[in-house]
């Protein structure tokens, strides 16, 4: 993995870094928002890895690496065909079954959004190499795009299972990779990762009991994030690499992207406590949602990587 010239700022990072973008739905805003926020401070990566909407991000930023690559983006998840995506989930699943589809909803509406993102651009043309994770609903492998059409490729990883389609490309028929794994840390070790970013829109707090049927749901999702995240964190610090998490996953609906402009300004605060903490040489660091009680073990300036 080649290395990008090192900002003071960010020397205590050792290259090569990589900045991990998870998977989140919605709270993807509050990603963007802490990625515009760092791209603004000069952060730059050496890789890029996202998985479901943090291939979105991640590939945005990675063609724009910029203060206005950053900004631009932030105006495109206030845009009306951003807020108004799956809207009416309960009506599509009762359709699908209905009717016999593979899911909820068709995936016309966010193909059209990602093409006009990303139009016709190929992997070869983005400014910082990116890695899309995907899964191919055939063999269970986790497929890492990397060429070909940028679009594709954030469609494919794009593809809730039940919820959006899965994409063929090739042989392969696949979906979004976040419920096999939502980080890509292990993946950023095996590529030589030195240092890694994670901005994680997917883990919250474990707060209250869930008592209805979407609270459970909800509930096992985050259950199995904070699994993964465990594993992945464990992983980083075996092999002797700094992982820092900025946990981005706001309160709400994960499909809900009514809210994105909260999203975003709760992403900026907590990409500038981190900015913070790097300019007054602090070590790895773990920030939480502000206000919110951390159910999977917060650390702070430690070495400790396992949460």
């Amino acid at each position: 993995m080649a290395c990008a010239p090192a900002i003071p700022r960010f020397e205590r990072l050792a290259r090569p870094l990589v900045l991990a973008l998870s998977g989140g739905g919605a709270n993807g805003a509050a990603q963007a928002g802490a990625a515009a926020e760092l791209f603004e401070a000069g952060f730059r990566p050496d890789l890029i890895i996202g998985t479901s909407v943090g291939a979105w991000n991640g590939a945005w930023m990675a063609g724009h690496p910029d203060g206005e690559g950053g900004r631009e983006l932030l105006r495109l998840w206030v845009d009306p065909s951003v807020r108004s995506l799956l809207r009416g989930v309960v009506r599509g699943y009762v359709g699908a079954l209905a009717r016999r589809r593979v899911a909820a909803f068709s995936d016309s509406h966010m193909r059209r959004i990602i093409e006009q993102s990303f139009g016709g651009r190929s992997f070869a043309d983005l400014r910082i190499p990116l890695a899309v994770a995907a899964v191919d609903m055939i063999s269970a492998e986790i497929e890492y795009l990397e060429e070909g059409s940028v679009s594709e490729a954030v469609l494919a990883a794009s593809a809730i299972p039940t919820v959006l389609p899965p994409v063929r490309i090739g042989e392969r028929m696949l979906a979004d990779a976040g419920f096999v794994d939502n980080f890509g840390i292990v993946e950023a070790l095996g590529r030589g990762a030195r240092s890694i970013v994670l901005l994680d829109a997917s883990v919250g707090a474990l707060a209250g009991v869930p008592d209805r049927l979407t609270a459970v749901l909800g509930r096992a999702n985050l259950v199995t994030k904070i699994h993964q995240r465990r594993h992945a964190a464990a992983a980083a610090a075996a092999a002797g690499v700094r992982l820092d998490i900025l946990e981005v996953s706001a309160q709400g609906w994960v499909l809900d992207f009514a809210a994105a402009g909260e999203h975003i300004e709760l992403g900026r605060r907590i990409a500038r406590d981190w900015l913070e903490g790097i300019d007054r040489g602090l070590g790895v660091t773990h920030l939480p949602t502000p206000g919110r009680a951390v159910g999977v073990g917060a650390f702070r300036q430690s070495r400790a990587h396992a949460v």
